[in-house]
């Protein structure tokens, strides 16, 4: 989030680019993660009101990169709404993955958005969907099929 540039955003095609930079380089490597509809909105928003012109999604009153020590500004933040647990920045990525899970996206499409070069990574998140293969097979209703 602090490395966020307008740059990234592609609005056109509703997608934000994860991209190595001079001073940060990603993780999980390059990608490009889908916009949905309430993100795209908030980031229409913030750009109207970037009057700096800062190249920053989020930066500091003097248009620069934001300077602050994320960590401890999630602690305050989430102990302040009643979420004391929540001590880590991963903490975000897991629970985007996790929902993605919960809503029934298959691994393979959340391993793509995670940027995890390995299945088995994405696969720590399987437990999350207990009744995937219950639903898979009730995909098949032989029942109402048209003969």
């Amino acid at each position: 989030m602090l490395n966020l540039e307008w740059v990234d955003i592609d609005f056109k095609r509703g997608k934000i680019k994860i991209r190595r930079k001079e001073f940060w380089i990603p993780k999980t490597g390059e990608r490009e993660i889908p916009i949905n509809r309430g993100m795209f909105d908030l980031l229409q928003k913030l750009k109207k009101q970037n009057v700096m012109n800062s190249n920053f999604v989020f930066h500091g009153i003097d248009g620069k990169k934001l300077k602050i020590k994320l960590r401890e500004e999630l602690i305050r933040i989430t102990r302040k709404c009643g979420f004391p647990d929540v001590t880590k920045i991963h903490s975000l990525r897991h629970t985007f993955a996790s929902h993605l899970i919960m809503k029934g996206v298959d691994l393979p499409t959340v391993q793509k958005l995670m940027g995890h070069s390995d299945i088995q990574t994405t696969m720590m998140y399987s437990h999350l969907a207990p009744d995937h293969l219950v639903d898979a097979v009730d995909k098949l209703d032989f029942e109402n099929q048209k003969k």
